[in-house]
């Protein structure tokens, strides 16, 4: 534990007390209280940290971008609530450019396919000329 000396600037003092195991304790009291009685907000606070780490976006971003893809997966146009789940942000390894909102089962289908898409297109056109066997 830092101790405050007259020379500290504010900012060295907040620091030194911020960093008492009292001060600490109370901080920790009061933020678990604050999620239990704002649940909705942690909730949101958590995904939009999330989205910022990870893709470098807002949650506004996402939603946004829901609403330019009419709402629902990019591929198979199923809604977040068909699914159950928030659709997840496809995006490119190599670039970590953003290509859109997909439902768990498109996006790893892309995953399995390692987002090549000549395996993709020789894919569909197995399954279209491929006719089923009778066993």
């Amino acid at each position: 534990m830092k101790r405050i000396h007259a020379g500290d600037t504010r900012e060295e003092m907040q620091q030194a007390y911020r960093e008492q195991p009292h001060v600490q304790a109370m901080r920790k009291q009061y933020a678990s209280r604050w999620r239990l009685e704002n649940p909705e907000k942690y909730k949101a606070s958590i995904r939009n940290s999330y989205l910022k780490k990870f893709y470098g976006i807002t949650t506004e971003y996402y939603e946004n971008l829901l609403v330019d893809q009419g709402g629902g997966c990019a591929i198979c146009n199923k809604s977040p609530e068909d699914n159950r789940k928030r659709l997840a942000v496809d995006h490119c390894h190599d670039s970590g450019i953003i290509r859109g909102l997909l439902c768990h089962d498109c996006n790893t289908g892309l995953g399995k396919f390692k987002d090549n898409t000549n395996i993709l297109l020789a894919a569909g056109s197995y399954l279209k000329e491929t006719p089923p066997s009778k066993f």
